[in-house]
């Protein structure tokens, strides 16, 4: 959770930290472009590493890395500083995600290891949805800067918690071999067996896209909730409360139906559930000014389907590389980061100034993941044929 929770607990805060270190809107949103970069870079690295030295000592060193970024984000005092330590707090966060999901494939098999994988997929939805609320209460509370005083406290516990309890998962018998001065030539070479993989490739950019098109919400929050809704900033909740209602319906049910759904009607349903979502949001904005509860109803149908989608996708990546788990959730998790960044610091403020542009863009990035999963189905029926 921490990883995806780190995101955006200050969205609240924009227009104060704005003020206080004299930033524009556009540079305030660069503060979670900066983070994601951060977290995709981190993503690469720290999933090679762990198929080689274990999860729980490279886990234990980038939580150390993550509370030190999180004291400079605390202590910044420019605009251009904290920018600086959210890249270096990204990176570190990745860790999280990443080792994760290496550690459920690492224990468990078929079943058990979507549900569980559900479990965590409603983690990663749903924290980042949750995160702009503790802001605005910690906002009420005192400073800006408690945000990150909070976030620091939130790291050092969870690095103690990994420390004392965590288990390793990832036995020497079965790591690739380290050579120190031939890391990144190992990381090069997951990444090119994995990218070689044209079946591989459409997995990571179906889970890329569905994503993304929740994410270009999540990241236009600020401007949906304050200039598009006209609310303030305890208001924040009015947004994310419908999308983490998705999510937890959408992690529920893929849970539940893990022993009797196949992924392709797993993914059928997710899709459908996302496309009405889309539909809907470009025919409400359509209509005019947007009203909440109203405005947000069809992104409960997006994260919905988002959340149902996810597990499966992720269940059949890893079942491709047995030895390279860790490598291929670096990768995917690396994808799509990058592409939330573009959709963040790019997209985002391009669409965030009407409802129906949202909807519309999300409907597009919806589509692009829709078609890799069907080329998906399409080379495994014709690889089955042969």
């Amino acid at each position: 959770m921490i990883g995806p929770f780190t995101i955006d607990t200050l969205f609240p805060a924009f227009p104060i930290i704005a003020v206080e270190l004299a930033a524009s809107d556009l540079l305030m949103q660069q503060t979670i472009s900066c983070y994601l970069i951060g977290f995709a870079l981190g993503s690469l690295l720290h999933g090679t590493l762990s198929d080689s030295l274990g999860r729980k000592p490279v886990l234990v060193v980038c939580l150390l890395g993550f509370v030190l970024a999180s004291v400079g984000c605390w202590m910044a005092g420019s605009v251009t500083s904290l920018l600086g330590f959210r890249l270096l707090q990204g990176f570190f966060a990745a860790a999280g995600t990443v080792i994760s999901r290496a550690v459920v494939r690492d224990r468990f098999d078929g079943p058990a290891a979507q549900k569980l994988t559900s479990q965590i997929t409603l983690v990663f939805l749903f924290a980042p949805a949750l995160a702009p609320l503790f802001g605005a209460l910690i906002l009420k509370l005192g400073p800006w800067r408690w945000i990150f005083g909070f976030i620091t406290l939130y790291g050092a516990i969870v690095l103690l918690a990994c420390v004392l309890l965590l288990k390793e998962t990832h036995p020497k018998e079965n790591r690739q071999v380290f050579v120190p001065g031939q890391l990144f030539a190992q990381l090069w070479q997951s990444c090119k067996i994995i990218l070689h993989d044209r079946m591989a490739v459409l997995l990571i950019a179906a889970a890329a896209f569905n994503f993304a098109g929740l994410f270009l919400y999540i990241a236009s929050a600020p401007a949906i909730v304050f200039k598009l809704w006209q609310l303030k900033d305890i208001d924040m909740w009015k947004l994310f409360v419908f999308a983490m209602l998705g999510i937890l319906l959408g992690s529920q049910l893929s849970g539940a139906v893990a022993k009797r759904w196949s992924a392709a009607k797993t993914l059928a349903v997710g899709y459908a559930l996302m496309l009405f979502g889309c539909v809907a949001g470009v025919g409400y904005g359509a209509l005019g000014a947007p009203v909440w509860p109203v405005a947000a109803i069809p992104l409960v149908f997006y994260s919905f389907g988002s959340s149902l989608a996810y597990p499966s996708l992720t269940i059949l990546l890893m079942d491709r590389f047995p030895t390279r788990r860790g490598a291929a959730a670096s990768l995917q998790t690396s994808i799509s980061l990058g592409l939330n960044a573009l959709v963040s610091g790019a997209i985002s403020p391009l669409v965030s100034y009407h409802s129906a542009s949202l909807a519309i863009c999300q409907l597009l990035l919806m589509s692009l993941g829709y078609l890799a999963w069907r080329a998906y189905v399409s080379n495994a029926q014709l690889q089955a044929a042969l």
